[in-house]
């Protein structure tokens, strides 16, 4: 039988160098990543719908408390909705911010996320931009990063400090999954319990 290990995820000490390393480079785009990956970081949201979220989603996020994810930007189509918590209001905040500096356009239904040629940012650049932040940061696992651990990494931050009965089903509300299966790998066995149970063999 396969057992499965869940690893795609920052650990703390991982989460710390690669965001220290955005912090440390004062320029637009390092500026936008750095907001863009607390609020992945924060929400738990898709990569996909990060890129589809307008300055008007963002501002509405800051008013309402809650962070709507659109159907059109979301996979296979359904809509959630995220709770907006201080980490990721800062980071809205962050990324409102960083535009206007920019001088991007402050039309309501402009692409939140702007690239070097202009608004909107691909799935593919940040896929890109990530694996080059976890290189600079140093961290071993930058080669096989993709922006889907972000959301990993918050499940597991979840699982370790929630004091609910049903960690998982707090889980599975943060990341809109509308089956437990799609939840159950946060569950198996992670990278430093593993690390950590071979480290206290005798």
């Amino acid at each position: 039988m396969h057992t499965t290990v869940f690893d795609k995820y920052l650990t703390r000490g991982e989460e710390k160098r690669l965001m220290g390393a955005i912090g440390r480079v004062d320029c637009p785009f390092a500026r936008r990543d750095y907001h863009l990956f607390r609020l992945m970081l924060a929400t738990g949201i898709r990569v996909g719908a990060a890129c589809g979220l307008t300055v008007n989603d963002a501002r509405q996020a800051l008013a309402t408390g809650r962070l709507t994810l659109r159907s059109e930007i979301q996979k296979r189509k359904q809509g959630h909705s995220v709770p907006v918590n201080r980490r990721a209001h800062e980071a809205l905040r962050g990324l409102l911010s960083v535009r206007r500096n920019a001088g991007q356009p402050g039309d309501p239904d402009a692409p939140l996320l702007f690239g070097r040629k202009g608004p909107g940012l691909s799935v593919r650049s940040v896929e890109a931009r990530i694996k080059q932040w976890a290189r600079e940061a140093g961290i071993d696992c930058a080669e096989h990063i993709t922006p889907h651990w972000l959301r990993h990494t918050l499940a597991k931050r979840v699982m370790e400090q929630s004091t609910s009965a049903n960690p998982l089903g707090i889980v599975g509300g943060v990341l809109g999954h509308r089956s437990a299966n799609s939840t159950a790998i946060y569950v198996a066995p992670d990278k430093e319990q593993i690390a950590g149970e071979l480290a206290a063999l005798h």
